[in-house]
């Protein structure tokens, strides 16, 4: 089209102005969205969206994808990301997921035999030191999330085996805890409050107020507590406290 028009147009203001216009269309489009399937990379806040589609539909392999004829949650990830062009829809928890899952995923040592593990090493390497990840990494990239996931479940277990009572019944005494899950039910007296914690051993302690704690899950708090009984839940060991005076900590 161009050699056309220098052939038949002779002036050169017909040729600059004809330059123009056509500089001014691209440039028009030099804003839009981009699909990131296009490019050679994409940005890292593409993990946070593979979190999210986790968090809404379970982790689908590229290989489970093509047995059922399902989008994979790479690109399923990837079409969302470009349609949320401003990541609407994305929770603060995709986004720590995504977080510690890439921490993770760079501080493993595999052997170096396991081309997987090694992989998914590099992966999160250079999404840390880059802030983008290679399209064709995608897939190894989706995958480190249930890989933590999994990492992180192996080492519950692993805790839940060697969990033990703590403390002396009846004494009271300063401890360290980790708020793990709160939860509460209604009595003829009024509401209770359940607050299950875990020390930095993975120790179960348990605590039931009439009172209201603002307290977070996640966080860490340190401070005064009476042992009021071992127990067992689940066949497990369990420390239920009473009397807690407890302050959030930086862990």
């Amino acid at each position: 089209m161009y050699q056309r028009f220098f052939w038949t147009h002779k002036s050169p203001d017909q040729i600059f102005s004809f330059y123009s216009f056509y500089h001014e269309i691209e440039m028009s489009f030099s804003d839009l969205p981009t699909d990131p399937r296009d490019l050679d990379h994409v940005d890292q806040c593409f993990m946070s969206f593979v979190a999210r589609e986790i968090r809404e539909h379970g982790f689908v392999s590229g290989s489970k994808a093509r047995e059922l004829g399902l989008p994979s949650s790479a690109s399923q990830a990837l079409s969302e990301m470009y349609k949320d062009k401003y990541m609407e829809d994305v929770e603060k928890e995709d986004h720590e997921l995504a977080s510690k899952a890439l921490s993770w995923a760079c501080e493993i040592e595999p052997e170096w035999s396991d081309e997987y593990l090694n992989t998914i090493k590099k992966v999160a390497q250079n999404a840390k030191e880059f802030g983008t990840i290679h399209y064709k990494m995608t897939g190894y990239a989706a995958s480190i999330i249930p890989a933590y996931q999994r990492s992180m479940a192996k080492e519950r277990e692993i805790k839940e085996c060697t969990q033990v009572h703590v403390g002396t019944i009846k004494k009271r005494q300063v401890f360290k805890l980790q708020l793990v899950r709160e939860a509460g039910y209604e009595t003829q007296w009024g509401f209770t409050s359940i607050y299950i914690f875990q020390d930095e051993d993975g120790n179960k302690l348990v605590w039931k107020t009439g009172t209201y704690q603002d307290l977070e899950e996640g966080k860490w708090y340190e401070g005064k507590a009476t042992v009021k009984d071992h127990d067992y839940y689940q066949g497990k060991p369990q420390t239920l406290i009473t009397r807690c005076k407890l302050e959030e900590i930086s862990q």
